[in-house]
């Protein structure tokens, strides 16, 4: 076994590794890399939502709160690079790392990237366990910078409006109104869960 297979992996995929628990966010129109990259990652024992534009994704990340985005930057609507920028420019997310991954790898994209707030920058197609080593040490450095990992929850599929998924993460109820950017009322509560 080498040495980036010594993880310890049961029957049915890995049985703890540094994503567990952790919530992300990939921003792909592409569905079949979205979905490939969302596959690969909870594998790794990531906790993945995934989302086809930046609108749906601006709607996501103002109900739930995820520990870092995979932003693709060529998006028909609003760029990655534009949807970056509104990250950074929310006061409530601004700390969230954001990752972008994208075909366009010339030096001027990536310091346009990088000049907008993103973390990383990696170029498509990549490896996909280079993909995970990256996203393992933005999130070491967040965690140094302050952000705490969150508590594993379970994710469950609740339904879709507007061609959004709605994800609703829940362990306990006190976790699901910590994740709510509204405060812990009743009508908050009702808000997250049903919009």
């Amino acid at each position: 076994m080498s040495m980036t297979e010594s993880r310890s992996h049961g029957r049915s995929g890995p049985i703890a590794g540094p994503g567990v628990g952790r919530h992300l966010l990939i921003v792909d129109d592409d569905d079949r890399i979205r979905e490939l990259v969302k596959e690969f990652l909870a594998r790794e024992g990531y906790r993945v939502t995934g989302a086809a534009h930046a609108a749906a994704a601006k709607r996501m990340m103002e109900l739930i709160e995820f520990d870092l985005v995979v932003l693709d930057v060529m998006m028909p609507g609003e760029s990655g690079l534009d949807l970056t920028s509104w990250v950074r420019g929310k006061a409530e997310l601004s700390k969230t790392p954001v990752l972008l991954l994208t075909a366009r790898g010339d030096p001027e994209d990536r310091i346009e990237g990088l000049s907008r707030g993103a973390d990383d920058y990696m170029s498509k197609p990549s490896e996909p366990r280079k993909l995970v080593l990256r996203i393992d040490a933005i999130l070491r450095t967040s965690c140094r910078q302050g952000r705490a990992p969150r508590p594993l929850g379970h994710t469950y599929v609740a339904g879709a409006r507007d061609g959004v998924t709605t994800c609703l993460v829940i362990d306990l109820l006190s976790y699901v109104l910590s994740s709510c950017r509204w405060g812990e009322s009743a009508l908050a509560l009702a808000w997250c869960l049903w919009c």
